[in-house]
């Protein structure tokens, strides 16, 4: 081995006086030995893949934070859109019981065909057939959304807001965020730190082919 200390330094005392190669006198009667860590490519790459793997934890919470955010407003959305059309369809079903109604009695009248009123009547069945499946649609929602928020499926819920009013906040939105930076959404800083715990990786795995550098300080008992 190297000994790095091993050449003669001058003191400024007199030569007789002059330690030759550090000879220091130690009291245990063993050789010691310390080793200082210079180099290692493995302990520095070890060093950024564990910053790495911090930053990319808390990326990771981001995202899943925001996509139950999304998911949250994806299901209120729903609730909204299925409740709005129930209501048109109510309508529409309400004004089709009026017709029916009508073409009945001037069917009683004399002035039309069975035919006619047959065929109202089964537009009429139709719509009724489509209010019941819209309803079971809306519950089903409403519970989706219960159980996303964590609420209790048996609690009474009321949707305050309009279908519209959220619209317009939406357009809103997406006009003040129309400065689209790609860096700033929490997928695309994911998907750049696992490409740089591959490089680490690769980094890693080349330092694997290079041997670590050691200082040794030998301090020998005479």
């Amino acid at each position: 081995m190297l000994n790095f200390f091993s050449m003669p330094m001058d003191s400024g005392a007199p030569p007789q006086e002059q330690n030759e190669g550090f000879d220091f006198k130690s009291s245990s009667p063993l050789d010691i030995t310390v080793s200082q860590l210079v180099f290692s490519g493995g302990y520095i790459v070890g060093l950024q893949t564990s910053k790495t793997y911090k930053s990319l934890s808390e990326i990771a919470l981001t995202k899943s934070i925001n996509d139950l955010k999304e998911t949250v407003t994806s299901n209120y959305f729903m609730v909204l859109v299925l409740n709005e059309n129930l209501k048109q369809l109510d309508t529409l079903l309400s004004n089709t019981q009026k017709l029916y109604n009508e073409t009945l009695a001037t069917f009683k009248l004399g002035f039309i065909e069975e035919t006619d009123v047959d065929q109202v009547k089964i537009v009429l069945s139709n719509l009724k057939n489509q209010v019941n499946n819209l309803k079971r649609q809306v519950d089903i929602s409403e519970r989706l959304f219960k159980y996303t928020i964590g609420m209790d499926l048996n609690n009474n819920l009321e949707f305050t807001d309009s279908l519209n009013s959220l619209i317009t906040e939406t357009q809103i939105l997406e006009y003040a965020v129309s400065d689209f930076n790609v860096e700033n959404y929490a997928d695309y800083q994911l998907v750049k730190n696992q490409e740089k715990l591959m490089e680490l990786n690769l980094r890693y795995q080349k330092t694997n082919f290079f041997r670590q550098f050691r200082l040794f300080i030998y301090i020998i008992n005479n």
